[in-house]
C-alpha cells in the first residue's frame, strides 16, 4: 500500500517523476523506516537548487542591459524584477498549496512525508525548468 500510493502519487508528474522516486527510495531502502534525516537532505539538495536557479536569474534581470529591448525602459525592467520576485512567492505557495492536495490520500499514515516529499520535488525540477525558460 505505501508503496502504491507514493508511486501514484508520483505519476502525476512525468519525467521528473522518476528522479524524486529513485532519490525517495534510495532513503527508504537505506534507512527503512529511519530515514527522516535522508529525506530532509534530499529536500535541502531539492530546494537549494530552486533557490540556485531563481538567485541566478533574479541576478541575470537585475543587471540586464534594458536598453536591448526595444523601446525598453528601467520602468520596465523594474517591474519585471518585481514581477518575477512575487510570481516566486506566489508560487511557493501554490506549491505548498497543490502538493498539500494531492498528498491528502496519504495524511494520516506513515507515507504521508514521502508523498509530500515527492511532489515537492516534482514541483521544484518543474520550476527550475521554468525559471530557465524565462529570456531576457
Amino acid at each position: 500500500m505505501k508503496a502504491y500510493a507514493l508511486v501514484s502519487l508520483l505519476l502525476l508528474f512525468s519525467h521528473h517523476a522518476y528522479s524524486a522516486q529513485k532519490s525517495i527510495s534510495h532513503c527508504i531502502e537505506q534507512y527503512g523506516e529511519n530515514n527522516d534525516e535522508c529525506l530532509a537532505d534530499v529536500n535541502d539538495t531539492s530546494e537549494a537548487a530552486l533557490n540556485k536557479a531563481y538567485e541566478a536569474k533574479l541576478k541575470e534581470i537585475a543587471s540586464f542591459d534594458y536598453t536591448r529591448w526595444w523601446r525598453g525602459s528601467q520602468e520596465q525592467k523594474d517591474r519585471m524584477l518585481a514581477t518575477y520576485k512575487q510570481n516566486q512567492k506566489e508560487w511557493l505557495q501554490y506549491r505548498n498549496s497543490y502538493c498539500e492536495l494531492v498528498s491528502t490520500q496519504a495524511m494520516g499514515t506513515h507515507v504521508f512525508g514521502e508523498a509530500m516529499l515527492g511532489c515537492v520535488l516534482n514541483m521544484n525540477a518543474l520550476r527550475i525548468d521554468q525559471i530557465n525558460k524565462i529570456r531576457l
